[in-house]
């Protein structure tokens, strides 16, 4: 059972990291491309407030629901 929730947490935080690397690199190009070719970024308010999301909450949520997950029996 360790095990087995062992590889969930580590495939969590590796979906949590990829997500959030996805997100800054899309940050990332779209400030630069349109810094480059508009003179002024174009970034939509939903993709900061999911980015924001991905990075903070929902790191923090899974933290608190596998934190309560820790079985003394196993």
């Amino acid at each position: 059972m360790k095990r087995r929730k062992r590889i969930l947490h580590l495939t969590l935080f590796i979906l949590i990291g990829l997500a959030s690397l996805a997100f800054l690199l899309y940050l990332f190009f779209q400030l630069g491309l349109s810094s480059f070719i508009f003179g002024s970024p174009d970034i939509p308010d939903y993709a900061i407030f999911f980015g924001l999301c991905l990075i903070i909450v929902i790191p923090m949520l899974l933290a608190i629901v596998l934190k309560g997950d820790d079985d003394s029996a196993d």
